[in-house]
């Protein structure tokens, strides 16, 4: 007889190996096997050893664990294939937060960590440096914080600290 796990609440709990098997989409060895349970609004699966009120653990580290072994502390589990969903141990590999910075550097898909990215870049992006300039020029004109925010579709606070840092001159992309 195998010996499982209760929860706090008198359930059985899973095991790492029977919570991937139970959720992973598996495909060919080649293919992406993809994540059939919770994702992410990030697109990343993600799933929970212990039960409710314990940790949540992303899938494909999941799938490391289950398939190739521990993760060493301070690694993370980084994807050849850059489907977020995918979870076959054959598409990732081990690699340090560095490594997993310059892996999303080198596939186009960070500006955050370049220093001088253009903020147009950005998807939440909506000011510009144009339109910040036109911000400041109204505010030296003595326009109120908030008719300027309304303006330009942006909470009062959010104007306010625009135009304070720009005034002190601590955004670079404004100049």
């Amino acid at each position: 007889m195998i010996y499982r796990q209760k929860s706090k609440n008198g359930q059985y709990i899973s095991s790492p190996a029977e919570i991937f098997e139970r959720n992973c989409i598996k495909g060919a060895i080649n293919e992406c096997w993809l994540w059939g349970a919770y994702i992410t609004p990030n697109g990343y699966g993600q799933t929970r050893i212990g039960g409710r009120g314990s940790k949540a653990l992303q899938a494909h580290r999941l799938s490391w664990m289950v398939n190739v072994g521990e993760i060493p502390n301070g690694m993370h589990v980084l994807h050849k294939c850059d489907n977020r969903p995918c979870c076959n141990p054959n598409h990732l590999f081990l690699g340090t937060n560095t490594d997993n910075i310059a892996d999303r550097v080198s596939k186009n898909r960070s500006n955050r960590w370049i220093k001088d990215a253009p903020r147009e870049k950005h998807p939440r992006t909506k000011i510009m440096g144009e339109q910040l300039k036109s911000m400041l020029k109204l505010r030296q004109e003595k326009t109120k914080v908030v008719d300027i925010a309304k303006q330009f579709d942006i909470s009062k606070e959010h104007c306010s600290r625009l135009i304070t840092s720009a005034q002190k001159g601590e955004l670079s992309w404004c100049s």
